[in-house]
């Protein structure tokens, strides 16, 4: 994966509602979820200064995660898990300690009827990366290219 993913990263501010994205897939296809972090904040430089939960269609995948004990300062970390995807593949980051946050996301599509496997990834800009229009920017009209 290049470096340049784990320099920036988006988080989710106190104030607002929690960062969650929405990723169409194909129904009934295994995918392989590597979701990436840096802790790049030096507030965060401390154990426990910042933790946060994931959820991946509901299910707690990462509890209590703390980037920067996991992995230190400016260093990448991925944490991947396996799901079957119901046709939306839906992340939620959850507040712990200060504020979640993710560098990058990969999905990788490892078994299933239709279309190809492969991967996309993409680095994070916003939690409204993933409409309709980046979608098929990212994986054609469907996911047959994957």
């Amino acid at each position: 994966m290049p470096q340049a993913l784990f320099q920036s990263q988006v988080f989710d501010a106190a104030s607002g509602p929690e960062l969650e994205y929405s990723i169409p897939l194909t129904a009934g296809g295994t995918y392989r979820v590597d979701l990436m972090f840096a802790e790049i904040w030096s507030g965060a430089f401390g154990v426990g200064r910042r933790k946060f939960d994931v959820l991946a269609d509901g299910v707690l995948k990462l509890n209590d995660l703390d980037v920067f004990a996991e992995a230190g300062a400016n260093t990448a970390l991925v944490k991947s898990f396996d799901i079957v995807s119901d046709g939306l593949l839906n992340l939620k980051f959850l507040h712990i300690v200060q504020n979640p946050m993710i560098a990058g996301i990969q999905v990788t599509r490892i078994a299933g009827t239709g279309g190809g496997i492969g991967t996309t990834s993409t680095r994070l800009s916003s939690p409204d990366l993933f409409d309709d229009a980046d979608i098929d920017s990212l994986f054609g009209d469907s996911d047959a290219d994957l």
